[in-house]
């Protein structure tokens, strides 16, 4: 049964199928111009420069998991909501699939029931992608900031929501700023049809806040197309190994190495957005809790989701 909220949650998703647009046939078109541009019928030139935008969320303690074991099973039980709470991202794209620039903003609320003490982490990264003969290439340099963010405050605004304890943690006095050094690389290694199975390794260096860490693994994915080079659904599912090593820092402790997996489902509901839902363990290499999220994908390119491996950060 533990396993049940991943139903509900599959359930949920495949009932958004009926705001989805219907799918046409688009004939090849020339460089510059997308399906909606007024050359093709009601629309809008491409503009490279023009941002798509991401916005996520995940949480080890979100509704669905609630739901089934307080609602379903009855048995007062909710999420672990402990260690990496809750996060938030926003992503800023310009490019194409050559080349791309990306601005990505997380932040994650960080709580330690056991030792007693929290901290939040404000992230800011810049990254420049290219598809070279090796692979797709992604480099990026930002910061990392930890500290008193609301954290505390949006945790237990949530637990008033679902009736649960208020949480009276302390946070960390320790604030602090440092660099962030972000490598990843992604390699074909078989492409069948619409299924694709690559090779990923992503390495991250952040001094003396959270732990530095790699994760290496296996990343597939599978589209379900209607017409030419336009698709309905894309699943996503990884398996990989993550290394959280220097961990002796205040907040090591919420971050270990292990197996990590996870799935993504994603949808088209409009010709400029599309929304995704998926569930992971052991994401920070603690494999007890699964974590939970959704984002929605907004924009003239909006149609490319971001892979899971763009979303498992830090």
């Amino acid at each position: 049964m533990k396993y049940l909220y991943i139903i509900v949650l599959i359930i949920i998703f495949v009932s958004l199928n009926t705001l989805a647009v219907e799918s046409v046939y688009i004939p090849d078109k020339p460089e510059g111009i997308c399906e909606n541009s007024p050359d093709m019928g009601n629309c809008d030139t491409i503009n490279l420069w023009e941002p798509r935008v991401t916005a996520g969320y995940w949480n080890d303690n979100l509704f669905c998991q609630n739901f089934v074991n307080k609602i379903l099973l009855d048995n007062g039980i909710g999420g672990c909501d402990d260690f990496i709470t809750a996060s938030l991202w926003l992503r800023f794209l310009w490019g194409d699939q050559i080349h791309s620039w990306f601005l990505d903003c997380y932040y994650n609320v960080l709580t330690n029931k056991i030792e007693n003490y929290r901290t939040d982490l404000l992230i800011f990264l810049i990254s420049f992608e290219k598809e070279l003969s090796i692979g797709i290439l992604k480099v990026g340099a930002g910061f990392v900031r930890k500290g008193n963010f609301g954290g505390g405050k949006l945790q237990n605004g949530y637990h008033s929501l679902f009736n649960y304890t208020q949480l009276q943690i302390p946070y960390l006095e320790d604030g602090a700023t440092e660099l962030l050094l972000r490598f990843d690389i992604e390699k074909r290694l078989l492409s069948f049809n619409s299924l694709n199975i690559n090779a990923y390794f992503t390495d991250s260096y952040i001094k003396n806040i959270i732990p530095k860490h790699f994760e290496l693994g296996l990343l597939t994915n599978y589209e379900i197309s209607q017409g030419r080079n336009k698709f309905l659904w894309n699943f996503e599912f990884y398996f990989g190994y993550v290394n959280y090593y220097d961990r002796n820092i205040p907040i090591g402790k919420l971050f270990d190495s292990g197996f990590t997996s996870g799935m993504l489902l994603s949808r088209e509901i409009s010709k400029k957005s599309k929304i995704a839902v998926w569930v992971t363990k052991g994401q920070y290499g603690i494999g007890k809790e699964p974590q939970f999220g959704i984002l929605f994908s907004f924009g003239c390119n909006g149609d490319s989701t971001p892979d899971i491996t763009d979303i498992k950060f830090p």
